[in-house]
């Protein structure tokens, strides 16, 4: 049987809690004690996060509060938004344009690169925003895995906003896996998405200790998985 996904598993527990309380006191006290999107982007406390995220769902169901646990769902260089299902047509993983090889990236890199072994050398490499974020991938047209590799800064660099997505843990690590197409959108100077975005493929977000690794192409979970795997640091 299929693995339930974390928003299957925060659906069912929000059915079975029923708080005795008033819902509009309820909820202006947890929007009141809620931190701010700007007050909420360290990166460290994965799994506290997540677990106060399942007990906000759970026993919260009206609009503001939702709002205000969008803005303060982060995980890594990454932050996740509730959304609907991601505008028509197929999604396609851009190949990189870049010819670097790794090593030429780990040097420009401000963070340690690495790369899943399992695919070998890349076809494109490519180093960007001053050494923040390496791309590199393999193949091309349907069959492109491309992986971004973002600097841990305490900003948020780029914003998914997905229908559904699953959290698991790959030897030990923490990840987020999108099993279905979304929409992704870089994060601007003033922390906001930027206007224009991309219906983005199956995805794989990976923490590291100085980065957020974003393995993404037509995988399944299990192949996303191995693929995490066989990650290495760049030598």
């Amino acid at each position: 049987m299929p693995e339930p996904t974390l928003t299957d598993d925060l659906r069912t527990l929000g059915r079975a809690a029923q708080p005795d309380v008033d819902p509009d006191l309820f909820t202006a006290r947890v929007v009141g004690g809620l931190p701010s999107a700007a007050a909420s982007r360290p990166r460290t406390g994965r799994r506290v996060a997540l677990a106060a995220l399942a007990v906000l769902v759970a026993l919260v169901a009206t609009p503001p509060v939702r709002a205000t646990v969008a803005e303060w769902f982060g995980f890594g260089a990454v932050r996740v938004e509730p959304g609907g299902p991601p505008p028509p047509g197929e999604p396609e993983v851009p190949p990189v344009d870049g010819g670097l090889s790794l090593a030429d990236a780990a040097a420009l890199a401000d963070f340690e690169v690495v790369a899943p072994t399992a695919l070998g050398d890349p076809d494109g490499v490519a180093v960007a925003d001053d050494g923040n974020r390496v791309s590199m991938s393999w193949g091309s047209g349907d069959g492109t895995v491309r992986v971004d590799q973002l600097a841990g800064t305490p900003d948020y660099a780029m914003v998914k906003t997905a229908p559904r997505l699953r959290f698991a843990t790959v030897d030990g690590r923490d990840v987020l896996w999108f099993p279905t197409a979304h929409r992704v959108a870089l994060v601007d100077e003033d922390g906001d998405p930027a206007a224009a975005f991309w219906v983005a493929d199956r995805t794989m977000l990976v923490p590291l200790p100085d980065s957020t690794l974003r393995l993404e192409g037509p995988l399944t979970y299990a192949e996303a998985a191995d693929l995490a795997r066989s990650l290495r640091p760049v030598r």
